[in-house]
């Protein structure tokens, strides 16, 4: 994967990690946030294959920067096949962008309220 892209995504993990870059949900699977002059859009589908009379599926990560006009600058999409350390990078972006766009972590911080007044032991 490109070196600056690389450089991108983990600044964009930790910056979403530290809630200063909030993404915003484009699809049930595909997140994207706004960066400067540009995008990040990251989505996961599931690619299947037949193989011996049965369908697999394996997931794969696509992700894309693009300009404020919707053209893509960059695009790199990775299966779990492909290199183990690109494929974590992307599996990251994806989870704190899904994390970021649904509110997750407030959902979790919520729940964890709830079950703590109903003194129930954690």
């Amino acid at each position: 994967m490109d070196s600056k892209l690389t450089q991108l995504l983990r600044t964009a993990v930790k910056k979403t990690d530290a809630n200063s870059l909030v993404w915003s949900e484009f699809t049930p699977t595909a997140f994207r946030a706004k960066i400067g002059p540009g995008y990040i859009h990251i989505r996961k589908t599931f690619l299947t294959t037949p193989e011996d009379g049965e369908d697999f599926s394996t997931p794969s990560i696509l992700v894309q920067v693009s300009d404020e006009a919707g053209r893509v600058v960059f695009e790199e999409e990775r299966t779990e096949s492909h290199s183990r350390d690109d494929y974590s990078l992307l599996e990251s972006v994806f989870k704190v962008a899904r994390a970021s766009a649904l509110d997750g972590y407030h959902i979790l911080d919520n729940m964890l309220m709830e079950l703590e007044r109903e003194d129930i032991p954690i």
